[in-house]
């Protein structure tokens, strides 16, 4: 069973970086729709597939649970669309790059930034550790 799972990350990690690697192409394609319009379609579409699958899976009580838990706890609702908002800006500014033909250069930004984000989160929790 071990193997089998192992085979099945493998595979889902390689699948994973070529979808990466042809995401462009199709942002590409769609150069003549304008950003903004592509990002709240991805939103949208994005929305109406989370619904269609936490009611395939039934967890909409769950799901209706965590939203009410999440709301009574400020700092974590303000932290959660604080996430939301820098994925959006992320997700915005790919479009926006690829649709004025820097392709190449939101490629690297894409590979480059989770590079970033563990030197940034290594510095962080590093300083954190330190001090508690």
């Amino acid at each position: 069973m071990k193997k089998n799972e192992t085979t099945i990350g493998i595979l889902a990690g390689a699948m994973a970086y070529v979808l990466w690697g042809v995401l462009p192409i199709y942002w590409k394609l769609g150069q003549e729709v304008p950003a903004l319009e592509i990002l709240a379609y991805r939103v949208v579409w994005s929305f109406v597939f989370m619904v269609f699958l936490i009611a395939a899976l039934r967890k909409s009580r769950e799901v209706l649970l965590e939203i009410k838990s999440i709301f009574n706890r400020p700092k974590t609702a303000l932290l959660i669309t604080l996430a939301a908002i820098l994925v959006t800006a992320n997700w915005f500014i790919f479009i926006f790059t690829v649709n004025s033909g820097h392709v190449t250069e939101a490629s690297l930004g894409y590979y480059i930034n989770p590079l970033v984000n563990v030197l940034i989160a290594t510095v962080f929790f590093k300083r954190t550790s330190q001090s508690g």
